[in-house]
């Protein structure tokens, strides 16, 4: 008789755990993801390759990507990076054309003049690098951007 007694509290914090978590096969909302799309036009010379990063946060923006992959140019000076499975929130993309494949980003006289990159937003400040908040943007759906490396 001891076991019933006991058994009581016990079915009734195993049906509270239970309801809270979610039936099989049902998403939460913190579960979400989504496809993000990132077309690349106007790199020119068609030689190289187009590194592009993705940052979710200002604290890692231009330091440490939150995701990232590389591609051929195109003929027609485009490239397109799908990143899979990506959560809502706001992120911002950073593109360079690595135009002579050496892994670097080569700069030219006083960091001008050297391999072209782009932010996401065109964000394109008078001087220095772009902040997060500049060229940021909201994924909470499938989302596509385009930037152009001209």
């Amino acid at each position: 008789m001891a076991f019933r007694k006991n058994s009581r509290p016990c079915a009734w914090a195993a049906a509270v755990l239970l309801a809270s978590v979610p039936a099989i096969g049902q998403e939460t909302a913190s579960d979400e993801v989504f496809d993000l799309t990132v077309r690349v036009v106007d790199a020119d010379p068609l030689t190289g390759t187009l590194e592009i990063s993705l940052f979710n946060s200002a604290e890692t923006f231009l330091e440490q990507p939150y995701l990232q992959t590389s591609g051929a140019v195109n003929e027609d000076g485009t490239h397109q990076a799908l990143f899979g499975k990506v959560p809502p929130g706001e992120y911002a993309v950073v593109v360079v054309h690595d135009e002579n494949g050496n892994g670097k980003l080569d700069t030219g006289f006083l960091g001008f003049g050297g391999e072209s990159y782009a932010y996401s937003n065109d964000a394109r400040p008078l001087f220095g690098r772009p902040s997060f908040d500049e060229a940021k943007f909201a994924v909470g759906a499938d989302t596509r951007i385009t930037i152009s490396v001209e």
